[in-house]
């Protein structure tokens, strides 16, 4: 009688198991860190690029922010000239011709900082700051557009109190019909040509239609409040200027960003 004996394979260790799942834990933990890494380098080159393209931006602020310190300094000096000349006698021709050359030229003036928006809205829009690692730059960046928009806020005031100053004060003060001539000639001249308007004046028949002092008191003291509203926007410019520059240097030094020349 033939007998079949079972045939039976060997028992695999538990080591081998172990080994079976360790290997199989490596390779999916190596996945991982490499899909990991791939995604940070992807954030550096996308949070190095949002970099470059700020410091383009800011470059263009800082020029555009030179430009209008500039202008307010020109301007405050005018108005300074004008609340003086508002405290001579305006019977006499020759300070009424003054007072108006000045008025025409700093007494209406005003101007507005144009900010370059691009970067920082895509940062704000995308969720992009997130992809910032450096803290300080985060936060200069924060300074500055704080900063930013309260320069934007003073400019709006200064503006306003513009159009409601000459609505309410200067029309009512003075005749702007004859002053065609002076005014061509402050349009064309880019230097000072205080001299040259007040030929063109002396030829005018220039005068006030409230000769009223309690006006002209009122009207200077309208000059004043601008000459204010003024030195605070130069100032909110001027802090402005100080953030715009930090976060210039700040990023040179943190992601070798070289200055491009206009």
């Amino acid at each position: 009688m033939e007998v079949h004996h079972h045939s039976h394979s060997s028992r695999k260790k538990w080591t081998h198991y172990f080994w079976e799942f360790l290997m199989l834990f490596l390779a999916v933990f190596c996945g991982f860190l490499a899909e990991n890494k791939r995604e940070h380098m992807i954030e550096h080159q996308r949070e190095k690029k949002y970099m470059k393209s700020l410091f383009s931006d800011l470059q263009s602020d800082s020029a555009s922010l030179q430009n209008n310190i500039k202008y307010l300094n020109y301007n405050l000096k005018g108005l300074d000239t004008l609340i003086l000349a508002l405290r001579q006698p305006l019977t006499v021709k020759r300070n009424l011709d003054f007072v108006y050359i000045i008025y025409l030229k700093y007494g209406q003036s005003g101007t507005t900082t144009a900010f370059n928006e691009n970067t920082s809205t895509q940062l704000k829009n995308a969720g992009a700051l997130r992809l910032i690692r450096k803290e300080e730059v985060v936060k200069t960046i924060n300074q500055y557009e704080k900063a930013k928009v309260e320069a934007l806020k003073q400019s709006d005031d200064c503006w306003q109190f513009l159009i409601n100053f000459e609505n309410q004060q200067a029309n009512y003060l003075f005749d702007l019909s004859g002053t065609a001539k002076i005014l061509k000639v402050i349009e064309a001249s880019v230097v000072d040509n205080t001299d040259s308007l007040m030929q063109v004046a002396a030829n005018d028949s220039l005068g006030l239609i409230d000769n009223n002092p309690g006006r002209i008191v009122v009207f200077r003291n309208g000059v004043r409040s601008s000459h204010s509203l003024q030195t605070n926007y130069l100032s909110k410019l001027e802090k402005a200027v100080l953030f715009n520059r930090q976060l210039i240097a700040l990023l040179k030094k943190e992601y070798h960003i070289k200055e491009i020349q206009p």
